[in-house]
């Protein structure tokens, strides 16, 4: 499977003049390299593109398994005109794109994990990073998306059975150019939405897509795993909890886990 640009600018509909293409054989870590792009003050969409990553990155500071067989991508967004308060909505605007994007063009039925993961297939199918780097006069984002197109060669790693999936199951048919109008597509719905994130236009249909309201859950801060239920994904996409001693809590951030 080869990335075209020619595919990807054609998915990408009305974005494909603006937005710049790099395709990259193996990467450290397309983020690294679109933070670097961001800082240099380029003042175009750019769209980071690796067939593997050696130094993936994932949230909480873990790496992020990226052998061959993946979509590993980047998108810097400079100057998004955002308020700062609204720059934690920008990944879960990176979830609903991800999910409508493998909806439309693959058999999958994605669900979203707040905040940033993507299941299909019973597992972890792709995830989502957003950093941010601020300049003098605004900031941009750079948006890391990696999406397990199929299972890798060998499977998954022995700490990752059980718990990761990929779009497409084994023997399942491909389509030839599958990667690039996934990844065009995907970058297309993350430019619609965002523009969306001050009145919240996503968000009910990011509640809509989450599979975690009703469910009981760990939920881990700053390091410290507390048992909780999970209630609401409310506006803003905070997650809704009460605890076991009956005190309520709404997350903007942090890490749940439904697996004890």
């Amino acid at each position: 499977m080869l990335y075209s640009e020619e595919k990807i600018k054609a998915a990408l509909g009305d974005h494909r003049d603006t937005v710049k293409i790099i395709i990259d054989d193996v990467t450290a870590s397309t983020n690294d390299k679109g933070k670097a792009i961001a800082a240099s003050g380029e003042s175009k969409n750019t769209l980071i593109l690796a067939y593997r990553q050696h130094k993936g990155k994932g949230r909480m500071g873990r790496s992020f398994f990226s052998p061959e067989g993946g979509i590993y991508m980047s998108l810097v967004i400079p100057k998004t005109g955002l308020d700062p308060e609204d720059i934690p909505l920008i990944t879960p605007a990176a979830a609903v794109a991800v999910c409508r994007a493998i909806e439309t063009l693959t058999p999958a039925e994605p669900k979203i994990k707040w905040v940033n993961d993507i299941f299909c297939n019973g597992g972890k199918a792709a995830g989502i990073l957003t950093e941010t780097v601020f300049s003098s006069e605004d900031f941009f984002s750079v948006v890391g998306i990696g999406i397990n197109l199929i299972p890798p060669k060998g499977g998954f790693p022995a700490e990752l059975n059980g718990i990761a999936s990929s779009v497409y199951g084994e023997g399942e048919e491909i389509p030839q150019d599958i990667m690039s109008v996934l990844a065009g597509t995907v970058t297309r719905e993350l430019l619609d939405l965002t523009v969306t994130i001050p009145e919240r236009g996503f968000s009910e249909e990011y509640r809509r897509r989450s599979f975690v309201i009703g469910k009981d859950a760990r939920v881990i801060k700053n390091g410290i795993p507390t048992e909780a239920h999970i209630v609401d994904i409310d506006k803003n996409c905070r997650l809704g909890v009460i605890y076991r001693d009956g005190s309520e809590e709404y997350l903007l951030c942090g890490e749940i886990s439904l697996r004890f």
